[in-house]
């Protein structure tokens, strides 16, 4: 089991990077290009969305790395992880979480039919993307198990 999370771990680590580098390319473009690339109103949003992923990444990677360090802690985190309760809870608030998102796009999408096309079917893609992501998921899921 340890072996097995510690595996999970490593993979989490690897988020971290990514999630750094990615909140570090953000920032850099928008440096580079003085916020050019992006639509005046849009600058914030990115430079915050840059920062946000870059300490999300940085945070992350360091509680990974700590945890890796002390053994007695990455057993007790795995316990914790795999235990059938917590998992199951995960999955009930997962599946619920995403029934309210559906309900909540098919009922904008319905709404927005009566105030603009182009917005109506710009949720009704982000729905059917929304979808196939979840099949995609499930079948991955599904063949972990």
């Amino acid at each position: 089991m340890i072996e097995r999370y510690e595996k999970i771990i490593r993979r989490r680590k690897a988020v971290g990077i990514l999630f750094t580098a990615l909140g570090s390319i953000t920032l850099l473009i928008l440096l580079a290009t003085r916020g050019n690339i992006v639509p005046r109103h849009m600058q914030s949003f990115f430079v915050s969305t840059g920062i946000a992923w870059f300490l999300n990444g940085i945070i992350n990677f360091r509680k990974k790395n700590k945890l890796l360090r002390d053994r007695s802690a990455l057993k007790q985190a795995a316990v914790i992880e795999f235990d059938e309760r917590n998992t199951e809870v995960m999955r009930r608030s997962c599946t619920l979480t995403l029934y309210i998102l559906l309900v909540a796009v098919y009922a904008a999408v319905i709404i927005s039919a009566y105030i603009s096309a182009r917005i109506c079917y710009t949720l009704l893609a982000t729905l059917c993307s929304g979808l196939a992501i979840w099949f995609v998921c499930y079948a991955v899921v599904w063949k972990t198990i």
